[in-house]
C-alpha cells in the first residue's frame, strides 16, 4: 500500500512541477512592444484563475508525502 501511495505522490508531483515550469515559462514572455501587450494580461488572468485549482492539486502532493511520513 506504502508503494502505491509512493507512486502517485510521485507521479501528481512531477504533473506539478511541469505544470510549475510552464506557468513559469509563460511569464517570461513579456511583451516587447504595447500591441503584445493585451496579450500578456490575458496570459496573466488566465493563470491567476486557474491558480487556486493549482494550489489545492499542490496540497495533495504535500499531503500523500505527509501520508508516507517524509
Amino acid at each position: 500500500m506504502k508503494g502505491l501511495v509512493k507512486d502517485l505522490a510521485h507521479a501528481r508531483c512531477k504533473t506539478q512541477l511541469g505544470e510549475y515550469k510552464q506557468r513559469i515559462q509563460s511569464l517570461l514572455q513579456r511583451p516587447q512592444h504595447l500591441k503584445e501587450f493585451a496579450g500578456h494580461v490575458e496570459r496573466v488572468q488566465s493563470l491567476k484563475s486557474k491558480q487556486k485549482a493549482l494550489a489545492k492539486n499542490t496540497n495533495v502532493v504535500d499531503e500523500l508525502y505527509r501520508l508516507l511520513g517524509t
